[in-house]
C-alpha cells in the first residue's frame, strides 16, 4: 500500500484526519492542501487556492485562486492555467519528498492537463502520499482511485476516529513516520 487517498462526504473530517497525522511528525510534508479565501462582502463568493502543505494562505500573497466558487448558485469557475502553473511547480517541488500530502483532488482540475499528468506521475513513484479525493466520477479521479498503488478509504463521522488510528498506526509501521 504506497497511496492511501481518503474519500467521503463534505465536512466528515477527512482533511482533519491528515492534519492530526501530520501534526506528530518531526518534519513538514510537502504537497499541497486546498484553502478557501477571499470570500466577497456579501458572503456568496469563495475563492479557493492551492498552497504548499503546511503553509497557510496569509504566508502566500501573491498566488492566484484556482477556482471561484458562487454560494448561491453553487457554481464553479476553475481556473486550469493556475493548476496547471503554480500547482504543478508544488507537485515537482513534492517528487523527492519523504511523504506527500495532496488535500485534495476533486473535479476542478478537469481541464488542467499538465497537474493531471504530474498526479498520475506522483501515483506511479514510491514516495508514500496520502490524500483526499472527492467522491465524484471524472476520468481523472476514476484514473487516480483505479490506480495500482491506491487504496481510498472512505471516511464517515461514524468510522473517522478508527481510520485515523489505523492509518497511524500503518503510517509509523511501514514508513517511520
Amino acid at each position: 500500500m504506497n497511496h492511501i487517498f481518503l474519500t467521503g462526504e463534505r465536512g466528515v473530517g477527512k482533511s482533519t484526519i491528515i492534519s492530526r497525522i501530520t501534526s506528530g511528525l518531526d518534519f513538514v510534508p510537502k504537497g499541497f492542501n486546498t484553502v478557501v479565501g477571499d470570500v466577497s462582502p456579501d458572503g456568496n463568493t469563495d475563492h479557493i487556492f492551492i498552497v504548499p502543505y503546511g503553509m497557510s494562505l496569509t504566508e502566500k500573497t501573491d498566488i492566484s485562486p484556482v477556482a471561484v466558487r458562487n454560494r448561491k448558485e453553487r457554481a464553479f469557475t476553475a481556473y486550469p492555467t493556475v493548476f496547471d502553473t503554480l500547482g504543478v511547480s508544488i507537485l515537482k517541488d513534492s517528487c523527492d519528498a519523504r511523504f506527500i500530502i495532496l488535500d485534495e483532488l476533486g473535479f476542478m482540475e478537469n481541464d488542467a492537463t499538465d497537474f493531471k499528468a504530474e498526479v498520475l506521475q506522483l501515483l506511479d513513484g514510491e514516495n508514500p502520499i496520502l490524500g483526499v479525493i472527492k467522491p465524484r466520477s471524472t476520468p481523472f479521479l476514476d484514473c487516480a482511485r483505479a490506480h495500482k498503488n491506491v487504496t481510498t478509504i472512505e471516511v464517515t463521522v461514524e468510522n473517522r476516529e478508527a481510520v485515523f488510528k489505523k492509518l497511524r498506526t500503518v503510517l509509523h509501521e511501514q514508513y517511520a513516520l
